[in-house]
């Protein structure tokens, strides 16, 4: 049950530190869930495993008890073990109705990412939106902020720049969204700046950026800020 929380895909590692139990337990539990038909057994390692099919994690999802403080366990150890998997804390806020705020944060997060390295037109964004994003101002805010973002990813980045001065201030969310905003902005003049000054505006704003996302431990663009 516990591991329905992970998703279909199992990690032992994940399970032992979401239960409490040692790995020699977790391996022979995992080896009993094959033998029973719960899970697959087309490999014989016991570090990586999924449910045999989606439904049988749904069923035992559902008998789990307590799932919020699961969700909320899982949550800390996708942090420390995973920080860059955004879209996953993402997902995993929302299922367990945990912090709705920081819940789009690290979505938006995710978008931010796969901007910068350039595989955004992969990501299928509209789908999640409106599952994440029921307000009708916030909702906005995210369509016109992966629009802009989709455009840096394909190499547009006067369209860019164009859509992102165009998000009004009193749509953006938070603090989280405003340093997300601005680190792009900054990205966007470091490559098309062509003066002393938008290079120095440039630098001002992912100081800024950078302390913002210490705070909230997105670490992957708070080194990306001081580089």
């Amino acid at each position: 049950k516990v591991a329905s929380i992970l998703g279909n895909i199992i990690s032992s590692y994940d399970l032992v530190e979401l239960t409490a139990k040692d790995k020699d337990f977790i391996n022979t539990t995992i080896q009993f869930g094959k033998q029973t038909g719960l899970l697959k057994r087309d490999s014989n390692s016991t570090a990586t495993t999924s449910f045999l099919h989606p439904i049988i994690r749904d069923i035992l999802y559902e008998k789990l008890s307590d799932k919020k403080r699961h969700h909320q366990q899982y949550n800390e150890l996708l942090k420390q073990r995973y920080p860059t998997k955004h879209l996953l804390i993402a997902e995993n806020l929302y299922n367990g109705d945990i912090q709705t705020k920081q819940m789009r944060d690290e979505f938006l997060t995710q978008l931010m990412i796969y901007a910068k390295n350039k595989s955004l037109q992969d990501f299928d964004a509209r789908k999640h939106i409106d599952k994440y994003f029921d307000e009708t101002t916030i909702t906005r805010f995210v369509n016109e902020y992966y629009l802009a973002l989709l455009c840096y990813s394909q190499g547009d980045y006067y369209e860019s720049e164009k859509l992102i001065n165009s998000i009004s201030n009193i749509d953006i969310p938070s603090s989280v969204t405003s340093s997300l905003i601005y680190y792009i902005k900054a990205r966007i003049k470091t490559i098309l700046g062509d003066d002393t000054e938008d290079f120095v505006k440039a630098k001002d704003w992912l100081i800024k950026c950078s302390k913002t996302f210490l705070e909230n431990q997105i670490y992957e663009l708070y080194f990306d800020s001081l580089t």
